[in-house]
């Protein structure tokens, strides 16, 4: 069978092989990826539609930030917990191994689309745009070089930024406190991230603070405080708590010009991470059932969460090059979104499950080599 027939029927059976990948052999629970996919879904509905859904993005986005602290805060303190230190070599590996492949394929095809096409007249920038993608400052105020076809790089570089400070201030708490004042302390620092977004907006204008890490951050550290204190929350949850939750995500989704608001900065990082939270805590609370037991759009939303990383990469691209090829606008950028949903497949499939492969070669590694280093007299593993 040709490589292009497999890939082909990969890519027919991507809804139902979706939960297969979420459920079991690798880990995955089907209701985080069921908020991804709400999430990511959030993003295709401001792409296409920005002024039915003006805020569904920064919702979506911020949705992201918030799950991203939860489930990157519990992998630190496990890790803290079984060896009483962070793997940094492993942790930033996985990282890179996750992340850099579909970057790095999005990346090659803008700069193919700049030479070919230059679709909006940016190829001037098409240097300083790939140095600032693949660097990871998009978020940085001397990025404005950085092309409008992928602006949205921006949330990616929050978020790396954001993990090169997180463990170390999480190390620190670990070390130092009481396990019960742990979560006394991330939200203290939860707080201090959202004073110094809240000061901003006092103090600049909205066009250059949407973009600043300092914005955003207080949604990631609320999600990692929430993982710590996720037993109570859920003996605390109600499936009403999580449908309020949901409520307020789709209502704030309607704000309107909450990019160019300043008061909007002083609502959405916070209301949209506690929302969240309280959506996941409802959800792991209630649990969903496996495999094909999912109700079909369940299984289309967590299909869509598995994928979701290449999908908000490719989405804004395809957005942009759609308009610009077509000139068809309105209804018509509907057609972006399984556009979108294919380049990601694509992405799946292709180089990011080079770095799945990647990442388990190189735990394997790393577990010989703390095995041998076991074996040796008198020398501690890991030491």
């Amino acid at each position: 069978m040709s490589g292009a027939t497999t890939f082909a029927r990969e890519a027919r059976s991507a809804l139902a092989s979706s939960t297969d990948l979420i459920v079991g052999r690798d880990g995955r629970r089907p209701w985080l990826d069921v908020v991804r996919g709400v999430a990511v879904g959030l993003v295709l509905l401001r792409h296409a539609w920005p002024t039915v859904f003006p805020a569904a993005g920064i919702v979506g986005v911020t949705m992201f930030f918030a799950l991203s602290g939860y489930l990157i805060t519990g992998l630190l303190i496990r890790d803290l917990d079984a060896r009483g230190k962070i793997q940094w070599g492993r942790f930033y590996a996985h990282r890179l191994l996750r992340l850099y492949p579909a970057l790095l394929l999005l990346v090659a095809m803008f700069g193919l689309m700049e030479v070919l096409w230059d679709p909006i007249g940016s190829r001037d920038q098409l240097g300083a745009s790939i140095l600032i993608a693949l660097s990871y400052t998009a978020d940085l105020p001397f990025a404005h070089d950085l092309s409008a076809s992928i602006s949205h790089l921006w949330s990616l570089a929050v978020e790396e930024q954001f993990y090169l400070v997180w463990p170390a201030l999480l190390l620190l708490g670990y070390v130092r406190l009481a396990r019960r004042h742990l979560t006394v302390y991330l939200l203290t620092l939860a707080g201090i991230f959202t004073a110094v977004c809240w000061t901003s907006a006092v103090m600049l204008r909205p066009a250059d603070i949407y973009q600043l890490p300092t914005t955003w951050v207080s949604a990631m550290a609320i999600g990692g405080a929430a993982f710590l204190a996720r037993e109570q929350l859920m003996n605390m949850s109600r499936p009403t708590y999580g449908a309020l939750g949901a409520l307020v995500l789709a209502a704030l989704c309607f704000y309107p010009n909450a990019k160019d608001s300043s008061l909007a900065y002083f609502i959405l990082p916070t209301a949209i991470a506690a929302a969240t939270i309280a959506v996941i805590i409802a959800t792991e609370r209630l649990g969903l059932p496996a495999g094909r037991a999912l109700s079909i759009p369940l299984r289309a939303l967590a299909g869509l969460g598995v994928i979701s990383y290449g999908v908000y990469l490719w989405n804004l691209p395809i957005v942009v090059w759609w308009r610009e090829a077509s000139g068809l606008g309105g209804v018509w950028y509907a057609a972006t979104i399984p556009l979108s949903i294919a380049a990601a497949l694509v992405s799946w499939y292709t180089v990011e499950a080079l770095g799945r492969r990647g990442r388990r070669l190189f735990d394997q590694q790393s577990d010989r080599a703390r095995e041998l280093q076991a074996r040796q007299p008198g020398v501690a593993p890991g030491r």
